[in-house]
């Protein structure tokens, strides 16, 4: 008997959600990530955003859930970087204020901060990321990646 073939990357971002294009990254790293790179099963997912019932949300904070903090992160470091977080976003997403501000905290700090505006921007983050080709801006910002047309950019 045959094993099923895994959903791809590219059908569980095709909801178009965030959560969708988060999954899709998840998923890579699943099928090809952990393969191609050392202990990339290391990324997890920090559950600050999403809807939740009032009583969650405050149940989450008092456990020490923070709005604005990135969707993603891998704790491996590479070279200048201790670590890498990603802000996950659909195509038209935008980024909060809030978000704004951990970004720039985080980067302080010494981290590499990505604005992945699918799941293929934040794939592409990691590859260099791990190859040691993801510079930071001097600004003290996130680094923004997008994907246009598909064709992989960083801004």
């Amino acid at each position: 008997m045959q094993a099923p073939t895994p959903i791809s990357p590219a059908q569980i971002a095709s909801s178009n959600t965030e959560h969708g294009h988060q999954a899709a990254v998840c998923q890579w790293v699943v099928l090809e990530g952990r393969h191609r790179f050392p202990n990339m099963d290391m990324l997890f997912a920090i559950p600050n955003g999403g809807d939740r019932r009032p009583s969650v949300g405050a149940t989450l904070m008092a456990e020490g859930v923070k709005k604005g903090v990135p969707d993603l992160m891998l704790p491996i470091p590479v070279g200048l970087y201790p670590g890498l977080f990603i802000e996950m976003k659909r195509p038209d997403g935008r980024i909060r204020p809030d978000q704004i501000e951990w970004h720039q905290k985080l980067r302080s700090q010494g981290y590499a901060v990505v604005e992945a505006f699918n799941w293929m921007s934040a794939v592409k983050a990691l590859i260099d990321y791990y190859n040691g080709r993801l510079v930071m801006p001097n600004d003290g910002t996130a680094l923004l990646v997008v994907d246009v047309d598909g064709v992989k950019v960083m801004q």
